[in-house]
């Protein structure tokens, strides 16, 4: 047996004006909401294009830093790469020489890895798969090319190289930047909102991951950097925010990482509050207004009409009651016909009355006033000592008139 679910009862109004107030109140409340909600989505657009704008912005200050700090470290790698006596060393072997040249150079330029690479592949200054990778970018970057950024295990590198020529290439000299906490933070701090800088890095299987917690893996993280660029909203572990992803070149056409800029929506939205509070103010003061208003319109439209209920009610007790015409609207126009009609109607309850009660001929009192008067008289007596006299006056040989001279004769 399937149950009815209960009925809402809709709150009924037993006055006119309260329920006039009401639906102006109902019908300018939707037009706030209505307001509140197309405000909503103007701001967050415009909050949408000034994040993403700014993010764009600091993607591109990001490669234009990047940029002059490559050559910076370009230049610096170049006077270690040119020196005789390194040259020297590179080209006879001498790994301690080398290594101490490294050790000058990644001093100097403040880098993670400063490493030697040989014609045949061989690293001095570094291991393991970081080692790896630095022996496999010169032979693997194009032509024109000295820098690209790697995955390495959980770690990102940008490396840069440089040729070692003595005076044709005998080898290279490599530098690598990992790409941390610390050197994101340096990019966060460039940017005029507080953006949140992450990597992500590229899995075997084409899809997208980061070692930062907030960052989820799934589709919509890959959709984003597909779509390099483009912003999108995206819910992240510690909110939504709105962000936008980009490639970071790598040693082949397949990028091996990418850029994450994200700036959270709240607080996006936050320097727009005041816009909003203002605007949910004045619809509440409008509504008050409105409220205020509807009940003095109300009570104008419904006072008239409620003298109007009464004189009816009086009108149908048998008494007759002159309304004053408040002005010259439909409601005056309407007590000015209640005025007419009334008069009217005790016009012809007066004639009615007279016609019942009196002899239409003469004009004199008739039988039924007769005994009506007479009840009268004899239900008095009951209650006091006066006396009663009834006369009865006749005209004798009446139709004799009437058949001779005529009925005007014997009225007259």
């Amino acid at each position: 047996m399937k149950s009815r679910m209960p009925a809402i009862a809709l709150p009924h109004f037993t006055k006119l004006r309260t329920r006039l107030a009401v639906q102006y109140a109902c019908l300018f409340a939707l037009g706030v909401i209505a307001v509140l909600a197309v405000s909503q989505v103007i701001i967050g657009r415009q909050a949408q294009r000034a994040v993403t704008a700014e993010l764009v912005t600091s993607a591109t200050v990001y490669d234009r830093i990047w940029d002059m700090r490559e050559h910076s470290l370009m230049t610096a790698t170049e006077v270690v790469s040119r020196d005789f006596g390194f040259r020297s060393a590179v080209a006879s072997g001498d790994a301690p020489t080398i290594l101490s040249a490294l050790n000058t150079l990644k001093a100097r330029t403040g880098t993670t890895v400063a490493a030697v690479v040989g014609l045949d592949g061989g690293v001095i200054g570094a291991r393991d798969q970081l080692g790896s990778a630095v022996g496999q970018l010169p032979f693997a970057l194009p032509d024109g090319r000295h820098s690209a950024v790697v995955s390495v295990g959980q770690d990102t590198y940008r490396l840069i190289t440089v040729p070692i020529l003595a005076p044709t290439t005998i080898g290279w000299t490599v530098i690598a930047i990992r790409l941390d906490k610390q050197e994101l933070a340096g990019l966060e701090k460039l940017s005029a909102i507080p953006i949140k800088a992450s990597i992500l890095q590229r899995a075997p299987d084409g899809t997208w991951h980061s070692t930062d917690p907030t960052v989820k893996t799934g589709p919509s993280i890959d959709t984003l950097v597909a779509h390099a660029g483009q912003p999108a909203t995206l819910d992240f572990g510690d909110g939504n925010a709105y962000a936008i992803a980009r490639p970071l070149a790598g040693p082949s056409t397949v990028p091996q990482a990418a850029l994450l800029l994200r700036y959270s929506t709240s607080l996006a939205l936050a320097e727009y509050r005041p816009i909003q509070l203002g605007i949910v103010l004045a619809g509440l003061l409008g509504l008050i207004m409105v409220v205020w208003g509807s009940l003095k319109l109300a009570a104008n439209i419904a006072r008239p009409i409620a003298a109007l209920q009464r004189a009816v009610q009086t009108l149908e007790e048998g008494s007759r009651t002159e309304l004053v015409v408040p002005n010259r609207d439909e409601i005056g126009q309407l007590t000015e016909s209640f005025n007419r009609m009334s008069a009217g109607i005790m016009d012809r309850e007066d004639r009615i009355t007279h016609l019942a009660l009196h002899d239409p001929l003469t004009s004199l009192p008739n039988r039924t006033f007769f005994r009506q008067s007479l009840d009268r008289s004899m239900q008095r007596l009951a209650r006091t000592t006066e006396q009663v006299a009834v006369l009865c006056l006749d005209l004798d040989r009446f139709k004799v008139i009437n058949d001779t001279l005529g009925h005007p004769v014997g009225d007259a």
